[in-house]
């Protein structure tokens, strides 16, 4: 008789759980589907992408303290959310770079401080110290928005893709032209020797109009 009494209580407490725990499921996955599409977004840009994160991190934190019986499931997100943060930024770390443009060392490093009609500025490349007679190849895709002559230092060739342009100097013979479409691995033009009877590569990168390390984005075999 108590058993029959009892039964309905015991059925309606199962049925409770189970829609909590329903909802509590479809809470997590909505928060680990967020975290997935924002990890694979980060190319696009990387310090939204964190600002978004540390946003939903502080709503799952308002979301989840007002779940008492979350609390094993809301430490588990957040530890997810922090290894997130980090797992962006390694990856970031470990975009592929391009391919030389040409085999070489580094004989200039950008940001050097550079004597140039006898002011010291920074160097806002880097000088590339050639180790073979090999024409400079294009390192992106792009359109040639600028070719001109920088007296005895040669030719300069801006290659435009996006938000990034590449520009190669001390070139003495163009091969290409301005509106020009290069695709990678395109010759470029021909080197001059300098006086010590080397040749040298210019490279220039602006991304969104601003000068960056063309070491960021280019992979070279060696430094000196």
């Amino acid at each position: 008789m108590n058993n029959n009494v009892h039964k309905p209580v015991i059925q309606k407490n199962a049925i409770y759980r189970k829609k909590y725990l329903k909802r509590l499921l479809y809470k997590s996955i909505i928060v680990l589907a967020l975290i997935l599409v924002l990890i694979l977004i980060k190319k696009l840009n990387l310090s939204s992408t964190n600002n978004v994160l540390g946003s939903l991190k502080n709503n799952i934190e308002y979301e989840f303290n007002l779940i008492e019986d979350s609390k094993k499931l809301y430490v588990k997100a957040q530890q997810l959310l922090d290894s997130s943060l980090e797992t962006v930024g390694v990856l970031n770390s470990l975009s592929p770079k391009f391919n030389a443009p040409i085999a070489g060392s580094i004989y200039r490093s950008f940001d050097q401080m550079v004597v140039i009609d006898g002011n010291k500025i920074k160097n806002g490349g880097i000088d590339i110290k050639v180790i073979n007679g090999e024409d400079p190849i294009a390192i992106s895709n792009g359109t040639v928005t600028d070719i001109h002559k920088s007296g005895n230092k040669g030719y300069f060739i801006s290659i435009k893709n996006g938000d990034m342009e590449i520009t190669y100097g001390y070139i003495s013979k163009p091969y290409v032209e301005e509106g020009d479409e290069i695709v990678v691995g395109e010759k470029l033009g021909e080197l001059g020797n300098t006086k010590d009877g080397n040749k040298y590569l210019r490279i220039e990168i602006e991304v969104k109009g601003e000068k960056v390390d063309p070491t960021n984005y280019i992979s070279f075999s060696e430094i000196i």
